[in-house]
């Protein structure tokens, strides 16, 4: 899957796709040309918002890799959460939760104090929070 609008992504080969909501995960390989087919993980998210503006559907900002635990944190602006995925059985990404703000929030970003579970998280539509430590 090509989008015309990847956003955000932190040391690890996945993006996410603000216009489309997906997300794309590619597995590399020690041989070249470094991408491997196998593994890889394309998700397509869906959800909208009370801001019909802005959230029309899924639009995902960020790929977070968590800093204790083998998760990515992926907000979404479009349906006011931040989805938390987990690598599955085959190796690949999978929705394990999410984390759910008021609706109208709009999350964007999230960031982590040492390596505590996400403590912060901006939005773009709303004020900015700061979320306890939570499992």
């Amino acid at each position: 899957m090509v989008s015309n609008s990847p956003i955000y992504s932190v040391l690890t080969p996945a993006t996410p796709q603000y216009s489309s909501g997906s997300f794309l995960a590619v597995s590399l390989s020690p041989q070249a040309p470094h991408l491997a087919p196998v593994g890889s993980t394309s998700i397509s998210f869906s959800g909208t918002g009370p801001d019909t503006a802005r959230q029309e559907g899924a639009h995902l900002h960020q790929v977070a890799p968590h800093p204790t635990y083998d998760e990515l944190l992926v907000p979404d602006l479009g349906s006011d959460k931040t989805r938390r995925l987990v690598k599955g059985a085959d190796g690949k990404w999978e929705e394990k939760g999410a984390i759910e703000y008021a609706p109208g929030s709009g999350p964007r970003h999230v960031a982590f104090h040492g390596t505590s579970s996400p403590s912060q998280y901006t939005h773009p539509i709303s004020p900015p929070s700061v979320h306890p430590q939570s499992a």
